[in-house]
């Protein structure tokens, strides 16, 4: 399952190599999450209380995961 890598890496600014690029220290959330999260907020203020949280969770994950498609498919429109 792709995830779209880390939303928000920490990078070590202190051991960068010798091409320039910095070693990760934290990966932090993956996009998924972040996009599933925000999606959350709204579901969340916008659904009655009879829905089930897991129809919540999973509704919330299929959301994120067609965002991330889309953006799959920009990335490669502008490739």
């Amino acid at each position: 399952m792709k995830d779209g890598g880390s939303a928000f890496p920490v990078l070590d600014t202190t051991q960068a190599d010798n091409i320039g690029s910095l070693a990760c220290l934290d990966v932090g959330m993956t996009l998924r999450d972040y996009f599933a999260g925000q999606a959350l907020v709204k579901v969340a203020t916008a659904t009655s209380l009879d829905v089930s949280t897991e129809r919540i969770a999973a509704w919330c994950y299929k959301l994120a995961d067609a965002m991330l498609a889309e953006k799959e498919k920009g990335e490669k429109k502008n490739a």
